[in-house]
């Protein structure tokens, strides 16, 4: 089969994959290899704080002279006249002071300046297995504040009631999460066993997806055509027998407004984080991400390609999703006067 060419589209250099013209020197890299930026594109100007990269690209001004190539043909590492170290120096060369070693703020742009620590975390503080310092109080909760999972190991978690199911882990979640779509447990437990079509409650697949035709299942975009098959009957990938051959023939005439994706019957249109494809097959339309289940824990605002959550009042945003109590509840034998400061348990309800 001869090579196919994306027509009037842009076709990315790695992967073939043919994206509008529109996102062609748009500031953005829209091709998984930023080939689409890398067009000597003319007209375009720097901020103050920037840093104009001989193919026209712009950085942070900071990154300038760093001992870090960020321009793609390091032209902002030329004709630079590199500072002797007076304290420390990170890896790559960059210098940093004494004061910022082991401080857990990264200024070294590798790392290195908080690398092989072994300070103490203060009191209140759980010391996690690489280094890092998070409250005591998030020792044990079911969440890998560490990153290393370190508080949640040689844990005891209570036994899950009622319309809650036991994760492997022993986290606790609620049934309804059951085959979702959504890895709740952190170990896909609680979307084993799901019988197809059932992994989503909604007829339309949440963005990044592409939707098995025969079972409505939704499985990444990027599981389409890549040799696996993940579809219940094979649709995602090539079958000869059935007719079906992964390529982008049709990309040309599809006329795509963001990217266009290989798939069984020549190619289907694919949009950007935050956003799905319209009715018309072709264009972009944004995707209320507020319609998630689980998506935040208490407040979602939707907002054009992203959405933002928020908590109630007495309750604290974190990782930009959960909301954590700033309270404790007291046993209902507990005096208030030796629960200062917090509330009684029939308030936590």
């Amino acid at each position: 089969m001869p090579p196919v060419t994306c027509g009037s589209l842009f076709q990315c250099l790695s992967d073939g994959d043919c994206i509008s013209e529109l996102w062609v020197c748009d500031g953005e890299e829209d091709c998984e290899d930023g080939s689409d930026e890398r067009q000597n594109c003319p007209g375009r100007t720097c901020t103050s704080g920037q840093f104009t990269c001989s193919d026209g690209m712009c950085i942070p001004a900071e990154y300038r002279c760093d001992r870090l190539a960020d321009c793609s043909d390091a032209s902002d590492e030329r004709d630079c006249h590199y500072p002797a170290c007076p304290e420390l120096r990170c890896a790559n060369g960059a210098c940093y002071n004494r004061t910022q070693r082991c401080d857990q703020i990264l200024d070294c742009r590798d790392g290195s300046d908080e690398a092989n620590c072994t300070q103490q975390c203060n009191s209140g503080l759980f010391p996690c297995h690489n280094g890092a310092c998070v409250p005591q109080r998030y020792v044990c909760d079911h969440d890998d504040d560490c990153g290393d999972r370190s508080d949640e190991l040689n844990c005891s978690y209570p036994t899950c009631k009622g319309n809650y199911f036991t994760c492997p882990s022993g986290r606790c979640i609620h049934q309804v999460w059951l085959c979702d779509g959504e890895d709740d447990c952190e170990d896909n437990a609680d979307e084993k066993g799901c019988e197809d079509g059932l992994q989503k409650h909604s007829e339309e697949c949440y963005p990044g997806e592409w939707a098995c035709p025969s079972s409505g299942l939704c499985i990444p975009m990027d599981q389409l055509c890549d040799g696996t098959i993940h579809c219940p009957h094979g649709e995602d990938e090539t079958n000869i027998t059935a007719g079906h051959n992964c390529s982008i023939w049709k990309c040309a005439s599809l006329s795509c407004e963001h990217r266009c994706h290989a798939s069984p019957d020549g190619g289907t249109c694919s949009c950007p984080t935050g956003y799905i494809v319209s009715n018309n097959s072709r264009s972009c339309t944004d995707f209320d991400d507020c319609s998630m289940w689980g998506v935040c824990d208490q407040v979602c605002e939707d907002r054009a390609g992203s959405h933002h959550c928020s908590c109630h009042p007495g309750y604290t945003l974190e990782q930009h999703r959960y909301c954590r109590a700033n309270f404790v509840c007291c046993w209902l034998s507990t005096f208030e006067s030796d629960c200062p400061g917090w509330i009684r348990e029939e308030q936590c309800k």
